[in-house]
């Protein structure tokens, strides 16, 4: 593999992998892309030109692609400006997790186990996903998440007999 993009993706914090030529299933999402710009940005369109070609691909980019790539996943700024990698971190989860069990010996080889658990032990609040859209008057702020780890506080009650 070429030792600059090697060193690029390094940087960026992603791991190349490699597909075989001409095997677009191999590589899905970005023969889509390259499907979505020719039959978006090129279809029904002939150029004299590649200088032509070149602006109507940069004019199309800023004024359909990327206003459509933002609205999809935030990533872009409304006047057309990229948001800067990283840029948001938010808080990171603060949770202590506790379990008590009690076994029980019933005869012979029988047990019966009680067991107590309780998540988020001092109900602090965690928050997993913001809200990341800076044209989104709610940017920044924490957005409802339905992960288990982001939870109040809970607690379980349980049995188990081993026999």
């Amino acid at each position: 593999m070429n030792e600059v993009y090697t060193a690029f993706a390094r940087h960026w914090g992603f791991t190349p992998l490699p597909i075989q030529p001409r095997r677009p299933q191999e590589n899905g999402k970005q023969e889509r892309s390259g499907g979505y710009v020719k039959g978006n940005a090129l279809k029904g369109h002939r150029f004299d030109s590649l200088d032509a070609h070149n602006a109507h691909l940069r004019h199309w980019n800023r004024t359909i692609a990327r206003r459509q790539t933002g609205r999809s996943n935030g990533l872009l700024r409304p006047n057309g400006t990229i948001v800067p990698r990283n840029s948001f971190v938010g808080d990171p989860i603060h949770r202590v997790d506790m379990r008590i069990l009690r076994r029980f010996p019933l005869s012979g080889r029988a047990r019966l186990d009680g067991i107590l658990e309780v998540f988020n032990l001092f109900d602090h609040a965690n928050y997993g996903t913001y809200t990341l859209a800076e044209s989104n008057a709610s940017y920044g702020q924490p957005a409802l998440s339905t992960n288990g780890a982001y939870k109040p506080r809970m607690l379980q009650l349980g049995f188990r007999a081993t026999f």
